[in-house]
C-alpha cells in the first residue's frame, strides 16, 4: 500500500527543475531590462534634441546637444559658453561610437553641426544593440533607426 505524498526523488527532481526554470527566467529578464534601458536612451536623447530644436525656435538662444565621450552627452542654452547647461550620463554598457555636436540657432531652430563631428549620434548598446539618432538637413527634423 503506497503512503500519500512525495518520495525524496520526486522532491529532488521538482527542485532542480525549478530551479532550471527560475535560472532560464532570470537571464531572460535580464536581457529584457537591458534592451528596454538602451531603448529609454535613444528615446531621452531624441526628445531631448527634439526640445532643443523647439526652444530655439521659441527664444532667442542658440540650443546646442553634444556627445561627451562615450559615455555621456550634454545638453543646453548656447552662448558661446553653457548656459544651463545639463549632462546626461548613459547606463553602463550603453556608449557612443560617433561623437556629435549639434547646434539649432534661435530663432527659426535651424540645425548645424558644431566643430568637426556630425549631426549624427550613433550608439552602441548590449548584445548587440545599435541605434543612429540623426538631425537631418538645416530644418533640424529629429530620426531615429534602431535594431
Amino acid at each position: 500500500m503506497r503512503r500519500a505524498g512525495m518520495t525524496v526523488m520526486e522532491l529532488l527532481i521538482v527542485i532542480a527543475v525549478a530551479g532550471v526554470l527560475l535560472t532560464i527566467g532570470s537571464v531572460l529578464v535580464t536581457r529584457l531590462q537591458r534592451a528596454l534601458e538602451f531603448r529609454a536612451v535613444v528615446t531621452t536623447l531624441n526628445a531631448d534634441l527634439s526640445s532643443a530644436r523647439a526652444r530655439a525656435r521659441l527664444g532667442t538662444t542658440t540650443w546646442r546637444v553634444r556627445s561627451n565621450g562615450s559615455s555621456a552627452y550634454e545638453v543646453g542654452r548656447w552662448n558661446g559658453a553653457w548656459q544651463d547647461r545639463r549632462v546626461v550620463n548613459l547606463p553602463s554598457g550603453v556608449k557612443f561610437t560617433k561623437e556629435a555636436d549639434v547646434s539649432f540657432d534661435a530663432p527659426h531652430g535651424l540645425a548645424r553641426a558644431t566643430g568637426t563631428r556630425g549631426t549624427w549620434f550613433a550608439l552602441s548598446g548590449p548584445d548587440g544593440r545599435t541605434a543612429d539618432v540623426k538631425v537631418v538637413g538645416l530644418g533640424g527634423k529629429v530620426v531615429t533607426r534602431a535594431d
